[in-house]
């Protein structure tokens, strides 16, 4: 280090900054700072150093909006549950100006869809907007209301595949908010592939769940294997449905859209596994497949129940009762019905009530699957394929609606009474609604209890009771 150009340590620059005067301490009022010399003790050299103040730089005080901080609590909601929104039932059906909208109506004329390059990053949607004149607008309504099938038609036995007789229970009345937000992920959210919902914040984490059960439940009540067309519709349909009974709205992604439509297939799978815990108790076929007797007799029992179908009939030895046999109420119950007030069949009840000619259908299609994997006289597992399980399908909905035919009224009660009997078994209207009772003749005796009493009544008995000893 060089010290007024001698060089040194920087032990010796160290050792003489403890001689170092300000120069407020050392200056002359005739002339510039002077600078007082120093002496190392130890190698007696003779130099010179001086500081200079620096120069105070001030700074403005920042400006905070305090009006604007009540707002910023609201931009990261506080936790939700995840089944925030589970229990909730749907919004009153739509007002008779709303009515007879096919399902992939778009109630606000704007595409629901958020731009998958600026999601989580917080910069808005990108939403495109159909209709940009009044003039436009007005023409659209009335293009949507000659678009309406008359009442008669959609009364028929066609039905359409059943797609279009499902509305919207969206109430428009409590319409989501106008701004359309952005879904965020959550906070340490990491990309591990598969998408879930609990990749999202918890408010867009617990609309999701409720677009899924929903979707989930139009899977089972109006067609089990929609083409793509509806799984998108249905998805944007589903998600429209949560934001409103949450009164929230926030735009859909295609990565959220592709969740949603994934589930059907879960869906079905899930079903499979809870009628393969059911077919061998409610057949009768034996697991204990040990000894050749006990095959030889399963394969028998597979042979009688294949025929014709005979295991959709109620008793599988006379084929009395079709439709109507144990193991679909039973199915029903604990498919739809066995997670109380969350229950898919008590929260989306139009999907379930009655239980539709499709749900049963789908409850034959998924059950002789489970009952094949006993063809050789040993369950063995077999995988599910799409393709073959739809051509089932359809023919089982073919046979349905052609014995809903001989007597329709008939066999709406029959299937009205299969939803009474899972909600039943559901437990969730066990609880007796509260009546008022102070009324009439009761209020009459109370008021008469109530005459000359002052309202100490138990002060006064106590003053007696200390007379009396």
């Amino acid at each position: 280090m060089i010290i007024n150009g001698r060089r040194g340590s920087f032990d010796q620059f160290v050792a003489t900054s403890r001689y170092l005067k300000t120069p407020v301490d050392n200056k002359n009022e005739d002339g510039p700072e002077s600078e007082e010399p120093f002496e190392d003790e130890d190698n007696n050299i003779q130099s010179s150093f001086s500081i200079t103040r620096m120069k105070t730089i001030s700074h403005a005080v920042p400006h905070i909006d305090l009006l604007r901080l009540p707002a910023a609590k609201f931009q990261r909601p506080a936790h939700i549950s995840r089944s925030a929104f589970l229990t909730q039932l749907p919004q009153p059906p739509p007002s008779p100006s709303q009515e007879g909208l096919p399902l992939d109506a778009d109630m606000d004329d704007t595409s629901n869809f958020t731009d998958t390059n600026t999601f989580g990053v917080g910069s808005g949607t990108s939403e495109i907007s159909r209709s940009t004149s009044p003039a436009t607008q007005t023409i659209s309504k009335r293009v949507r209301r000659l678009l309406r099938p008359p009442a008669s038609e959609a009364s028929s036995g066609a039905k359409r595949a059943r797609l279009d007789n499902v509305t919207s229970d969206s109430s428009h009345n409590s319409a989501p908010p106008k701004e359309k937000k952005t879904p965020q992920f959550a906070v340490g959210y990491v990309n591990r592939g598969k998408p879930k919902a609990a990749d999202y914040e918890d408010v867009v984490q617990a609309l999701l769940l409720r677009a899924i059960h929903e979707y989930e439940s139009r899977i089972v009540g109006v067609s089990p294997y929609p083409d793509s067309a509806n799984q998108s519709k249905w998805a944007k349909i589903c998600w429209k449905e949560a934001c409103c009974v949450a009164s929230e709205n926030y735009g859909m992604t295609e990565r959220m859209s592709k969740m949603i439509k994934s589930r059907g297939s879960r869906i079905r799978g899930e079903l499979v596994r809870i009628i393969r815990s059911e077919v061998a108790s409610c057949y009768g076929f034996n697991s204990d497949t040990s000894r050749t007797k006990v095959v030889r007799e399963n394969r028998k029992l597979y042979d009688t129940l294949i025929f014709d179908s005979t295991f959709t009939y109620k008793n599988v030895d006379d084929r009395e009762g079709y439709a109507q046999n144990r193991i679909f109420s039973i199915l029903i119950q604990e498919a739809w019905f066995s997670n109380g007030l969350k229950s898919k069949g008590i929260v989306f009840e139009k999907y379930f009530n009655p239980i539709s000619l499709e749900t049963l259908a789908l409850l034959f299609t998924m059950v002789k699957f489970c009952i094949e994997e006993w063809s050789n006289g040993i369950r063995e597992q077999a995988k599910l394929s799409e393709e073959v399980n739809s051509a089932t399908f359809e023919a089982f909905l073919k046979d349905l609606r052609a014995w809903n035919a001989l007597a329709p009224d008939v066999i709406l009660k029959i299937r009205s009474k299969m939803y009474k009997k899972a909600r039943l078994a559901a437990k969730v209207d066990l609880v007796t609604p509260m009546k008022n009772h102070v009324a009439g003749a009761v209020e009459d005796k109370l008021r008469k209890e109530l005459e000359g009493r002052t309202g100490e009544t138990d002060s006064e008995d106590e003053e007696e009771d200390e007379e009396d000893t």
